[in-house]
């Protein structure tokens, strides 16, 4: 009877463990989700209101690329593959692009970056996917369909180029 008494106690013991393992493991995980959260929760509101400064020229030119660095920082410390992939690649344009003027800046490609960054995160933070045109749509002026046609290819073009997700492409199926 002894017998019996210590062999549920030791399979007590043994389920207790791999229970609490479980649920510790579980806790990590809920921990890194809320650092994410914290980190990046933000972003797309930072990411806009910097393309708005971009687009209308509120900003000079070397605070932007502060922010892009700091955006960029933060990315690379909290972001998704994807999200880091979008962000290098906006940091390279913003150097590529610093000293240049008017016509010298494909502006196509600066713009599509910001937005193509904007949906990753808002994707990223909620699970939700938007077209890259509902910002062009809503905030370009002369959003004509030449310019639609301009920002499609360079949309589409840097979809591919990054291998994001084509959910991300102007032609996604909603």
């Amino acid at each position: 009877m002894e017998f019996i008494n210590s062999g549920i106690t030791v399979f007590g013991f043994i389920v207790s463990f791999f229970l609490l393992r479980s649920s510790f493991s579980q806790e990590i995980q809920k921990q890194k989700t809320d650092i994410y959260l914290n980190q990046l929760s933000e972003m797309p509101m930072t990411i806009l209101k910097m393309l708005d400064s971009v687009i209308f020229k509120q900003k000079p030119q070397n605070d932007l690329v502060n922010d892009i660095r700091d955006i960029s920082n933060r990315i690379m410390a909290y972001g998704t593959a994807d999200a880091v992939r979008i962000a290098a690649k906006m940091f390279e344009f913003s150097y590529n692009n610093h000293n240049k003027t008017g016509t010298e800046k494909d502006i196509y490609s600066i713009t599509a970056i910001y937005v193509l960054l904007f949906c990753q995160l808002k994707y990223d933070l909620t699970n939700i996917w938007i077209s890259p045109e509902n910002y062009y749509r809503t905030k370009i002026k002369d959003y004509t369909p030449e310019h639609r046609e301009s920002y499609r290819r360079a949309n589409d073009n840097l979809v591919k180029e990054l291998r994001l997700d084509r959910n991300l492409l102007f032609t996604a199926q909603w």
